[in-house]
C-alpha cells in the first residue's frame, strides 16, 4: 500500500513533488476491482474474503465516485472529506481478533499478515485498489500525468485518501488487534507524524478492543539493530497515548513467530543460524517450520 492497512501504516516524508497520476489508473482501478468481485487468487494470498460483498460491487460506478473526489481540482485543495462517501460504500466488516496495524515496516508486515493469519488494511478492498497507485487532479486536464503534490505536502489526493481509509480501517477495529513497529528506525518506532499516530491511534474505539498486540521487529543481520525497545524511546509514548484513550496493551519484542517471516528471506542470518541450531543442537521442527514457511511465500504469485 502506498501508505499505511492493519493500513497500516507509515507516513513518508514530504517531498516537493512525486509522479503525475499512474498511466491507465482506471484500467488497474477496474481490473483489480474485478479481481476482488470474481474471487481471482490474490497477488499477495491474504484477501480479506466477503462473497456477498463482493458480489454486489459495481466497480465502473466505484471508479467514477473515486475520481469525483479530486478530478478537475485543484491539487492541493483536496477537502478532508472528500474520499468519505467513496471509502463508506466499501467498507468491509473486520473479522474480530483480524486487524493488523504497521508503521516502518510496510513489506515485513505484509509477510507476517500471511504467515499469522492477520489482515492489513491493503488485504481489504479500500487499500487493495489504491494500493502503490500515485493521482491528482488538475484544473485544466482532469488529472496531472505530469507532477503530482508531494506526499503530505499540502491537502494533497493522494494524503487525504490514506488518512480516510486508515481512519475507516481504525474505527472498525474489534477484538485483539496487533500492531508491528519497527525498533530499528533510527527516528523512532512511533512518530508523532506516521499515520498510526496521528490517525489510526485515535481512532482506535476503546470500547471495541480487547488488546492491542505492539510487536516490535528488529532487523536481523545486521550488528547493532536495536535502536528501541518495548521500555524505552518512543514505545514510551506510544504507551502513553495508548493509557489516556484507555486502550489496553502488551508489548513484545523480535517473536518467534516474526523471526520465521524474517528468516525466510535472510537465512544467513545469525538470528535464523540461533533458531536452527541453538545450543548445538538441530531444532527440527524449528527448521522444518521456516522452511515450509519460505515453500510458501515464494508459492505466493
Amino acid at each position: 500500500m502506498f501508505c499505511c492497512l492493519l493500513f497500516v501504516s507509515v507516513f513518508v516524508a514530504t517531498s516537493s513533488a512525486d509522479p503525475g497520476t499512474t498511466p491507465d489508473i482506471e484500467s488497474i482501478f477496474i481490473g483489480r476491482c474485478s479481481e476482488y468481485k470474481n474471487g481471482v487468487y490474490p497477488v499477495n494470498g491474504n484477501w480479506l474474503v466477503d462473497q456477498g460483498f463482493s458480489q454486489s460491487l459495481d466497480c465502473e460506478n466505484l471508479y467514477t465516485q473515486f475520481l469525483s473526489a479530486f478530478e478537475n481540482k485543484d491539487p492541493c485543495s483536496i477537502e478532508e472529506n472528500a474520499f468519505e462517501q467513496f471509502i463508506s460504500n466499501i467498507e468491509q466488516a473486520l473479522p474480530a481478533d483480524s486487524p493488523l496495524f504497521w508503521s516502518g515496516t510496510n513489506t515485513l508486515a505484509h509477510r507476517y499478515a500471511l504467515a499469522s493469519g492477520l489482515k492489513t488494511m491493503e488485504d481489504t478492498l479500500i487499500g487493495y485498489l489504491m494500493n502503490n497507485l500515485l493521482f491528482c487532479g488538475s484544473t485544466s486536464s482532469g488529472l496531472n500525468y505530469a507532477e503530482c503534490p508531494g506526499w503530505g505536502s499540502c491537502n494533497d489526493a493522494m494524503s487525504t485518501f490514506w488518512d480516510s481509509a486508515s481512519k475507516s480501517f481504525a474505527s472498525r477495529a474489534n477484538g485483539n488487534i496487533a500492531v508491528l513497529l519497527s525498533g530499528s528506525n533510527a527516528d523512532g518506532a512511533y512518530r508523532n507524524y506516521s499515520v498510526f499516530a496521528r490517525i489510526e491511534v485515535p481512532n482506535l474505539n476503546p470500547d471495541s478492543i480487547s488488546n492491542l498486540r505492539i510487536i516490535v521487529s528488529h532487523d536481523i543481520g545486521k550488528t547493532n539493530p536495536k535502536h528501541e525497545t518495548c521500555d524505552d524511546g518512543s514505545l514510551l509514548t506510544l504507551k502513553a497515548d495508548l493509557d489516556k484513550r484507555e486502550l489496553p496493551y502488551t508489548c513484545e519484542e523480535d517473536t518467534e513467530q516474526l523471526t520465521y517471516v524474517q528468516c525466510s528471506s535472510n537465512v544467513d542470518a545469525k538470528e535464523c543460524m540461533y533458531l536452527i541450531s541453538g545450543s548445538n543442537q538441530i531444532k527440527v521442527p524449528v527448521l522444518t517450520s521456516l522452511l515450509a514457511f519460505i515453500y510458501l511465500t515464494t508459492q505466493i504469485k
